[in-house]
């Protein structure tokens, strides 16, 4: 009899740990992104996504782009907020539109986040936050791509009471147009505007190609996807140079340098020291 107690207290003990280990969300489901035919975290934490208004997920891709390019390299933020929580997930994937279940080019994160071929993920060392947490990494797009392409992302908040009371969950997408779906025609301008000094430690040069006359809107985003400086130049068609001078109070970092003109769009990094 007492045998018998024994085995049933190590089995207890056993469910309880695992059941611990998926309430605090230690890892993510690769297929919990809320595309067509996945899952959206909702299966093991409860509840309907999008049903409580007071938080959300959301994805941030660097610049704002409407289409993509072939081959090119994006950088993507995906965002879970909800005042008062502590833990937070999210899972992302990419998917031609139109074509059910196929992955769209190619995801790159840090090591605290999984990745697999076609999903990308928090993991235990990175779900914590206050009222909200913040993923970045890359997508490049397909070598070959002529569709349209959608980024699907999951997110789970959390009050970290190791149950799934009380856990929210919510999903967003971010779509591409296919290439040359619009007038903006990022291929060309991003072989030929080009920023020097890269560092900089306070001005930056823009050389670039317009094919017509008209204003270039100039706009600096930061590392977490924020706009932080933007303003108007006026370019006349043909090779043009714009002098800026990076506002004195952003502190030294990475950011994003967004040009639109016209039919033109680029998105290029530079390095303030």
């Amino acid at each position: 009899m007492m045998k018998h107690k024994h085995l049933g207290v190590i089995s207890l003990l056993l469910f309880t740990g695992m059941f611990l280990e998926l309430s605090s969300m230690s890892n993510a489901g690769f297929n919990m992104t809320g595309a067509p035919g996945e899952g959206d975290c909702s299966g093991c934490h409860g509840g309907t996504a999008n049903s409580d208004v007071n938080g959300s997920v959301r994805i941030k891709v660097i610049g704002d782009p409407i289409k993509y390019v072939p081959g090119a390299t994006y950088d993507v933020q995906v965002t879970t907020a909800y005042a008062g929580k502590s833990k937070f997930g999210f899972g992302l994937n990419a998917r031609m539109v139109g074509k059910f279940n196929a992955p769209a080019g190619t995801l790159a994160g840090t090591t605290d986040m999984q990745v697999s071929s076609e999903f990308i993920t928090h993991t235990n060392a990175s779900n914590k936050g206050t009222d909200s947490k913040t993923w970045s990494f890359t997508w490049k797009a397909p070598e070959d791509g002529t569709e349209a392409i959608t980024l699907y992302a999951a997110g789970l908040a959390t009050n970290n009471d190791n149950t799934n009371s009380g856990d929210k969950v919510y999903t967003h997408s971010y779509m591409f147009q296919k290439p040359g779906a619009t007038s903006l025609d990022e291929m060309q301008v991003n072989s030929f505007m080009h920023l020097f000094p890269n560092p900089t430690q306070g001005v930056v040069h823009i050389h670039g190609k317009a094919s017509t006359n008209g204003q270039a809107e100039i706009t600096l985003f930061d590392q977490n996807g924020r706009e932080v400086h933007t303003l108007n130049k006026e370019v006349m068609a043909g090779d043009y140079h714009i002098e800026l001078e990076v506002p004195k109070h952003l502190p030294m970092g990475v950011y994003h340098l967004v040009l639109k003109q016209a039919n033109a769009y680029a998105n290029k990094k530079f390095v303030l020291q």
